[in-house]
């Protein structure tokens, strides 16, 4: 999946939204799973540094990923809590890493909303507390702009469990957000120990795959440079605010298509305006980063 994935052979418009995700999931911690566990570790060390309140922040991170089995699409069964009281109900998470001290539930989306079926986390969250389990964390891995869904899926899940879990467990710390591009980054980022050739790559195969479905970090904005084809690549047009709204997004900049997935920021919507394409994007992350530099333009200027 991994290589078919990376040469565009599997096109997403002929595949419903389940399989999209589940053969995401399976080329990133699939092949996680064949990689040596450091690499594993990186992209655990980036979930644990994004949630330093999380059940994660305790745990031994290089032991954990060294001794942890992998268990993808298990069919597991927790007590339905309010749904119908007394009954056990199954769940189906995307991937189970497991010690015999700690769990880690892993939930992957890609286009789907986190909490459109709000009893998949609350089923998952009984997976990381007694009696299922002694200590855990479920650890939810979406599109970057997702986390706003997943602060809100979160407080509702614990409001919920609340019910039907014991008191001292039904805590937001058991519930983590990491995006893909953060494991873009974490996997980029690796360099704690030497890789075979064949290992070597496999990772760039990994980080190729996850930029080819537009997961990459933000890493500033560079100045283009004299040999850049300026008016019809990166041509910088003013960076005003604007309060135009199309298809529903606000639009505060517009960048030419090719410089916007140049640097990797998420795209909302697409506009064309004198024969050229323009892409606008909304994301609040974004903007307050480029403010900053929008700001010294203006003074400068």
């Amino acid at each position: 999946m991994l290589v078919a994935d990376l040469h565009g052979k599997l096109m997403r418009e002929e595949l419903d939204l389940g399989w999209r995700e589940n053969i995401l999931t399976s080329s990133v911690f699939g092949t996680l799973q064949y990689l040596p566990r450091a690499v594993l570790a990186a992209v655990l060390s980036h979930a644990r540094d994004r949630n330093p309140g999380s059940r994660l922040a305790g745990l031994d991170i290089g032991k954990f990923a060294e001794t942890c089995s992998f268990g993808f699409w298990p069919t597991c069964s927790v007590s339905s809590g309010g749904e119908i009281p007394g009954r056990v109900v199954p769940v189906v998470p995307d991937l189970i890493l497991r010690t015999s001290g700690f769990v880690i539930v892993i939930e992957c989306k890609l286009e789907s909303r986190l909490g459109q079926d709000p009893t998949q986390l609350r089923r998952e969250f009984q997976l990381t507390c007694r009696p299922v389990h002694a200590d855990g964390c479920v650890v939810a891995v979406t599109a970057p702009w997702g986390r706003p869904l997943f602060d809100r899926a979160r407080a509702e899940c614990v409001a919920a469990v609340r019910d039907y879990v014991a008191p001292d467990e039904a805590i937001a710390a058991r519930l983590a957000w990491i995006s893909w591009a953060d494991v873009a980054g974490a996997l980029e980022g690796f360099g704690g120990m030497s890789l075979s050739g064949g290992e070597r790559t496999l990772l760039e195969d990994l980080v190729a795959v996850l930029h080819r479905h537009s997961f990459r970090v933000y890493r500033g904005i560079r100045e283009p440079s004299g040999s850049w084809l300026v008016n019809d690549i990166v041509r910088w047009i003013p960076w005003e605010r604007s309060s135009n709204c199309f298809g529903g997004f606000t639009v505060p900049y517009l960048w030419p298509e090719p410089y916007l997935n140049a640097i990797g920021l998420p795209a909302h919507v697409t506009v064309a305006r004198g024969g050229r394409r323009f892409v606008g994007f909304g994301a609040p992350e974004a903007c307050r980063v480029l403010d900053p530099v929008l700001k010294r333009r203006r003074n400068r200027g």
